[in-house]
């Protein structure tokens, strides 16, 4: 599993975090040759926190076909 955390100042306005976030999210993919499918590898953000006055968002490729709820449920 490949992992990914972006830090941004907490005072940064929440467009520029999303902004900067999703530059950063694209930059890696393109330089680790990441493809994203909806047959294998999935982008997830794991985890959020902030910690010493910066937000840390904490994102992973999960690697293999995952199962939506109504797969697991049995409905369609």
């Amino acid at each position: 599993m490949q992992k990914l955390v972006v830090t941004l100042p907490k005072k940064m306005p929440l467009a520029m975090r999303i902004s900067e976030a999703s530059r950063q999210i694209k930059e890696w993919l393109k330089t680790a040759d990441i493809t994203l499918n909806n047959e294998s590898n999935k982008l997830q953000m794991a985890k959020w926190e902030i910690k010493n006055r910066e937000h840390h968002y904490h994102y992973s490729i999960i690697e293999g076909k995952v199962s939506s709820a109504s797969q697991v449920s049995g409905r369609r």
